[in-house]
């Protein structure tokens, strides 16, 4: 069965890098990720992630955000709201379901995503905000200059082409089954 590409979006609901075009750069992202027919994923925060979520939405495209509880699900535009419950634990879902990740300014909560998706051999892309992070130590991570060029970047790390999807089974951790709606997080993967 195939299936559209998943890509993490992740970032901070304030700008702590001070970039001023950050937030264009997000609407910019989002609009690239539902044009090349993927599915934007967040943890749904505010800030440069909802702006991202929005702008994928305003586009025509899908897009879920993994919830650390039932408080913030109605701070996120995303299509598909996955209460987990799990608090900052749902980083691991992020990093977890999403094929690729695309990082945006951040704090320690991005950090940790990051980190997170370089243990489990994500790739992840970012735009110098997190250059700290030598690129030889962790060849997995890849510099964007444009949103366009990331989301090229993320097709080409997982070897298809911009639009085409996935012949692979979508890849959930096993924790205990999180509805958003009466839908399951596979369920409206396997719908789009």
């Amino acid at each position: 069965m195939s299936r559209p590409l998943i890509i993490g979006v992740v970032g901070a609901p304030n700008d702590p890098a001070g970039d001023n075009g950050a937030e264009d750069r997000a609407k910019s992202l989002g609009g690239a990720i539902a044009s090349a027919g993927a599915i934007l994923l967040s943890g749904g925060g505010e800030g440069v992630v909802e702006a991202a979520v929005a702008a994928a939405n305003r586009a025509g495209g899908n897009t879920i955000a993994i919830l650390p509880s039932a408080r913030r699900s109605s701070k996120s535009s995303a299509k598909v709201k996955v209460d987990t419950r799990m608090g900052d634990g749902r980083n691991f879902i992020n990093a977890y379901a999403a094929d690729v990740l695309v990082a945006l300014p951040g704090g320690a909560g991005t950090l940790s995503e990051i980190a997170l998706a370089l243990k489990l051999d994500r790739p992840v892309i970012h735009f110098g905000y997190w250059s700290f992070l030598p690129l030889s130590h962790f060849p997995a991570m890849q510099l964007a200059t444009t949103p366009d060029k990331a989301v090229a970047l993320a097709f080409t790390a997982l070897h298809v082409q911009v639009g085409e999807r996935l012949d692979r089974p979508i890849q959930w951790p096993d924790v205990p089954d999180q509805r958003s709606n009466g839908v399951t997080f596979k369920n409206a993967i396997s719908n789009w």
